[in-house]
């Protein structure tokens, strides 16, 4: 994962030289703020036979604050976040699983849009699959 821009709720330009990524504790904007990031997501059997699931768990704590805390535990992958996101698949394909039980398979060039929905995302191929993310902070 890269966090690769942010911006206030009422952002003003020229930014200036400081890194606005580097202020941020949290991938989860606060509302009217935005944030872009790309993730890569290895495939799900990698995800299922880890060798040291206590040293994922702190990793990606430390590697997506905010949104490692909207996971949850007992439906793995499975997240609400208050944003109104678009989502780009970039290489790969993915599978989005809806609240509802439903799946859809997204693939390179295709772009979703979720609005604070409870949602999963699963690889199912055997190669690493790359979206780009922006986040706009909501109110929920």
């Amino acid at each position: 994962m890269a966090q690769l821009w942010v911006t206030n709720a009422a952002p003003s330009v020229p930014v200036g030289q400081v890194d606005p990524t580097t202020a941020r504790s949290s991938l989860i904007p606060p509302t009217g703020a935005t944030s872009i990031a790309l993730f890569d997501f290895p495939p799900d059997y990698v995800m299922q036979n880890l060798a040291d699931p206590g040293a994922m768990v702190e990793e990606l704590s430390r590697e997506l604050p905010g949104l490692f805390q909207t996971f949850e535990p007992s439906s793995p992958g499975m997240h609400t976040t208050p944003t109104i996101d678009y989502g780009i698949i970039l290489v790969g394909e993915l599978w989005l699983e809806l609240d509802n039980g439903e799946a859809r398979l997204v693939r390179a060039g295709d772009v979703v849009v979720q609005n604070g929905t409870r949602h999963a995302w699963r690889n199912k191929t055997n190669q690493i699959a790359r979206a780009l993310f922006v986040m706009i902070g909501a109110t929920s």
